[in-house]
């Protein structure tokens, strides 16, 4: 969950041109103050430039709030991917969140041995790849019991139910076989009555009442 947003402090701090809050100044664009949570939202920023027409991240703005791009507003700012090259958020290295998160697949995904990905996670792989936000990926990824569970499966030879019965119970493994079985591994399909049925007797036998027990089940 994020962190809530603090209030703006204007004993403190000069107003945000951009929303007029009083929040620590992180940057001067054009010549204005700008807080972190407009420096990040210029970042994050694509469309056409109004002026030249550049197709880009544009974090500039004019008088009346269209988009410019770092050319035409004057802003200096680092948005080209050295992998890429495109303009885009980065995260670290000089790489945008889209190639972060391709490598992390490559990683997570390839066989030790072969050196390549398992043809049954290749659609996985691909629609991880492509996700509409590439950073909620790096962040799902990041996550050491879903690297662990991915690595287990990108190990074996073959995805079978044999592989997928040997895998932790978790709401984690649920959800990636859920994705599995989505990217084409019918044998990853979740039986979810079959899940709440083994939870709910591992929970009815923490109860160590025979009546509050007999009105669970």
């Amino acid at each position: 969950m994020a962190r809530p947003k603090p209030l703006p402090d204007p004993t403190k701090y000069t107003p945000c041109q951009r929303c007029n809050q009083a929040y620590q100044t992180v940057a001067w664009w054009q010549g204005q103050p700008i807080c972190n949570y407009c420096y990040l939202a210029g970042k994050r920023t694509s469309g056409r430039c109004v002026q030249c027409r550049h197709v880009g991240i544009c974090p500039g703005r004019t008088p009346t709030g269209e988009i410019l791009c770092r050319k035409c507003s004057g802003i200096r700012l680092n948005v080209d991917c050295v992998k890429c090259g495109d303009e885009a958020e980065l995260y670290r290295g000089g790489h945008c969140w889209r190639c972060e998160l391709a490598a992390q697949v490559d990683q997570l995904f390839t066989h030790a041995e072969t050196g390549t990905i398992n043809v049954q996670l290749e659609p996985l792989a691909s629609a991880l790849k492509s996700m509409a936000r590439p950073n909620s990926g790096v962040t799902w990824l990041i996550n050491q019991q879903v690297r662990s569970i991915l690595r287990q499966i990108a190990q074996s030879p073959t995805i079978d139910q044999s592989l997928l019965d040997s895998l932790p119970r978790s709401r984690h493994t649920t959800h990636i076989r859920a994705l599995l079985a989505e990217h084409g591994v019918t044998d990853a399909k979740v039986d979810y009555r079959d899940r709440f049925d083994t939870w709910s007797l591992d929970k009815i036998a923490e109860v160590n009442d025979p009546a509050s027990q007999r009105v669970l089940r």
